[in-house]
């Protein structure tokens, strides 16, 4: 970038450069509820640093076999339905 006046243009300066967004931020308040059968997972919008957030990546842990899993049928972090709601409800049964 330079600058003018009536003497003519002044230096360029040095170049500069701008991140215009990167990646979100972490889901806040992430809580469990019963409701029903159901096991709600809910959450707060992270930061989304300037970008929409497409989806989430929704993990279920086992705490007896210390592995995790995703149940892609009712709590599948890529539905725009979830992602929108910030929340999931999985059934009792499953887990």
């Amino acid at each position: 970038m330079s600058a003018h006046n009536v003497h003519g243009w002044g230096a360029v300066s040095s170049v500069v450069s701008i991140q215009a967004a990167a990646v979100p931020g972490t889901p806040n308040q992430v809580v469990t509820s019963i409701i029903n059968r159901s096991a709600r997972i809910a959450w707060s919008e992270p930061s989304t640093n300037y970008k929409t957030i497409t989806k989430y990546q929704i993990e279920i842990k086992n705490l007896a076999a210390g592995t995790y899993h995703t149940e892609l049928t009712s709590c599948d972090g890529t539905s725009s339905s979830i992602v929108s709601l910030k929340y999931c409800e999985v059934e009792l049964s499953i887990l």
